[in-house]
C-alpha cells in the first residue's frame, strides 16, 4: 500500500466515525481513530480518555473494533487525550483546544506490543480460533458492547480478571468485606433498572464458556460471584461486556439480562 493510499484510507475512516458511533451528547466533542504505530492499522479496544489541564479525567471510552472513539468535554478549553491498550502504558497527545459546541477529528497513534516468542504467538492463535468458533468476532463487528480478545489480553500487566475489568468504562467493582474478591456491577444498568428489592444489587448475568455462573437481576450482595474465583487472568481467552440491556445480543438476552451481561471465555479447550 502506498503512503498516499494509506493516508487517503485514514481520511475516509475518520469521515466514517460520525456515522459509526452513537450520536454525541450536547457539548464539545472529540471524534477519532486509534492507530497502531507499528502497522498503521486501526487499533481496537484501546482505552481512550480526555483529561483537563489539571489532569482530571472528564470522559473515557474503549475504542470500537475499528479503532473508533468519541469523547465529550463538559466545557470549552484545553484538553489532553490519554490512550492505552489493556494493561499497557498510557500515552498522551495534545493539548486539544475546544471552542463552544466544537467537534474535532483526530488521529491517535499508540505503540503496540510486538510478540516475538513463537510459542506465545501460537498460543494466542489457538485462543483466537476458539473465539472465532464461538462467534466472538461476529458479535464484535456489530459494534454493541465491549470485546477484549486474546491479543489485547496478552498486552496486559494485570494479574486478575477484576483488574482487567476495572479499566472498562462503566464497570464498577464495589468494595467487598472479603479481601481479594472482585464483584462486578454495571453503572448504566444500575441507573436504568428500578425494580431492585431492598437489600439487593443489580447483578449482571455472568456466562463462562457458555455456562451461566451468575443469574442476573436483583441479588443480595453476599450472593454475588467472585470473578477472580472463576479463573485467573492467564486463563482468559476473551471477554465480552454488555453494560446495558440495549447492548445485549439476542442469544444472551431475556429478563435475567436487564442488569447487563458479562461473558468470559477461558483458554480451556482452545
Amino acid at each position: 500500500m502506498t503512503s498516499k493510499t494509506w493516508w487517503l484510507g485514514r481520511s475516509a475512516l475518520l469521515m466514517a466515525v460520525a456515522s459509526a458511533l452513537p450520536a454525541p451528547a450536547a457539548g464539545q466533542t472529540v471524534l477519532g481513530t486509534v492507530f497502531d504505530s507499528r502497522t498503521g492499522d486501526p487499533l481496537p479496544i484501546a482505552r481512550v480518555s480526555l483529561e483537563d489541564i489539571e489532569g482530571r479525567e472528564v470522559d473515557a471510552t474503549l475504542a470500537t473494533g475499528s479503532g473508533l472513539f468519541r469523547l465529550t468535554a463538559p466545557s470549552e478549553g484545553a484538553y489532553v487525550l490519554v490512550g492505552s491498550t489493556i494493561g499497557g502504558t498510557p500515552y498522551r497527545q495534545g493539548p486539544i483546544v475546544l471552542a463552544p459546541a466544537q467537534e474535532v477529528s483526530v488521529e491517535f497513534v499508540l505503540p503496540s506490543a510486538v510478540m516475538e516468542l513463537t510459542g506465545l504467538t501460537v498460543e494466542v492463535e489457538r485462543r483466537v480460533q476458539k473465539l472465532e468458533m464461538n462467534g466472538f468476532y461476529d458479535r464484535a463487528l456489530i459494534g454493541s458492547g465491549i470485546h477484549i480478545d486474546a491479543v489485547d489480553l496478552d498486552r496486559r500487566t494485570s494479574n486478575s480478571v477484576g483488574d482487567i475489568l476495572r479499566m472498562v468504562p462503566g464497570v464498577r467493582l464495589p468494595n467487598s468485606s472479603v479481601p481479594g474478591r472482585s464483584y462486578i456491577l454495571f453503572s448504566a444498568a444500575e441507573r436504568a433498572v428500578l425494580y431492585n428489592a431492598p437489600g439487593t444489587v443489580c447483578a449482571p448475568r455472568i456466562i463462562l464458556d457458555g455456562y451461566v455462573v451468575q443469574q442476573g437481576g436483583p441479588t443480595p450482595f453476599d450472593f454475588l460471584v467472585d470473578v477472580d474465583g472463576l479463573l485467573n487472568a492467564q486463563a482468559l481467552a476473551g471477554i465480552e461486556v454488555y453494560r446495558r440491556p440495549s447492548e445485549v445480543p439476542t442469544q444472551y438476552g431475556g429478563t435475567q439480562s436487564l442488569c447487563g451481561v458479562l461473558v468470559l471465555w477461558s483458554v480451556q479447550g482452545a
